[in-house]
């Protein structure tokens, strides 16, 4: 008697809100694939290339933010105006973050082996055409 009642307290709030159970379709993303669906890890499909000059871009980022980070750190020891290396330590920053997390990102697609998730995570990495 739980399960009718529950039941039909379902198929209530569903009339009134106007969805029928039929209607239940699994939202698509812009590839025509169900979000978090990436079926088996390996797929018949090739996988897609990854892009190089943006892997290279963020590469270059990431070691020139770490480069910049570890300057100012040398012009804040070696001389004893603490503005000197605050300009490096900016301008490192600014260029770490997008590095860091754009190299993560090549990183994370290099690693998988389905071509469903290396299309996701791929497009969400800006390319220079």
């Amino acid at each position: 008697e739980d399960i009718k009642s529950i039941s039909s307290l379902i198929n209530y709030f569903n009339m009134s809100q106007g969805v029928e159970l039929g209607d239940v379709r699994p939202q698509m993303d812009k590839y025509g694939d169900r979000y978090g669906d990436f079926g088996d890890t390996y797929s018949n499909e090739e996988l897609p290339e990854i892009p190089k000059k943006p892997c290279y871009m963020a590469i270059f980022l990431f070691v020139m933010g770490i480069l910049l980070i570890i300057g100012g750190f040398i012009e804040e020891i070696k001389y004893l105006d603490p503005s000197r290396g605050t300009t490096l330590w900016i301008i490192g920053g600014i260029c770490l973050v997008p590095g860091s997390y754009y190299s993560y990102k090549f990183y994370k697609a290099w690693k998988t082996t389905n071509a469903i998730e290396r299309r996701h995570i791929l497009a969400d990495i800006p390319q220079f055409d």
